[in-house]
């Protein structure tokens, strides 16, 4: 990963298309411990620690980590894995740009795993027909966040993110 990379995700240029300061303060409550999954640099994070209860910075990509962790605030923890994390832990998983890239099986199975009763799960992802992002055969459409989530999950709601991005929230049943 080149320091090029973590200067564009936190980049001015991004804030211009997909600023969390714009949609997260009315998707996360002030008691919310929240897992940030793929959590790269903390470009979220930074914006979780102010509205949460406590955030977890996950990633498996430990220079993204390290970086993130110059996050100064006494409510984060970093971590490689979402393994790491107890049972019933959490009530917001978190996945920024982040799903469409994992191993989706074992992560929706630790979603599960990690959500309290009442959890929720936020998905902000590209949108097939953006101009920008990873490849558009990699990424996934509304109908298919709903239908990987729909055994545990419904739709609650959709958010505006952006010109490039979709924004979802879903609730255990």
């Amino acid at each position: 990963m080149d320091d090029n990379l973590i200067k564009r995700l936190l980049s001015e240029e991004r804030r211009s298309w997909e600023d969390p300061e714009k949609f997260l303060p009315e998707l996360i409550m002030r008691d919310d411990v929240v897992a940030d999954v793929g959590c790269g640099p903390g470009y979220y994070a930074r914006v979780l620690v102010r509205l949460s209860k406590m955030v977890y910075c996950i990633d498996k990509n430990e220079k993204m980590l390290n970086y993130a962790a110059g996050i100064n605030s006494p409510n984060i923890l970093f971590l490689k894995d979402i393994s790491e994390l107890p049972n019933n832990s959490v009530s917001v998983v978190l996945f920024a740009n982040s799903f469409h890239d994992m191993d989706r099986k074992n992560m929706y199975k630790e979603t599960i795993r990690v959500l309290n009763s009442k959890g929720r799960v936020i998905i902000v992802d590209w949108k097939k027909e953006s101009p920008m992002g990873p490849p558009s055969d990699i990424r996934m459409s509304k109908d298919e966040y709903i239908k990987t989530f729909s055994l545990d999950f419904r739709l609650d709601r959709e958010f505006e993110v952006g010109p490039y991005h979709i924004g979802l929230v879903f609730v255990r049943k």
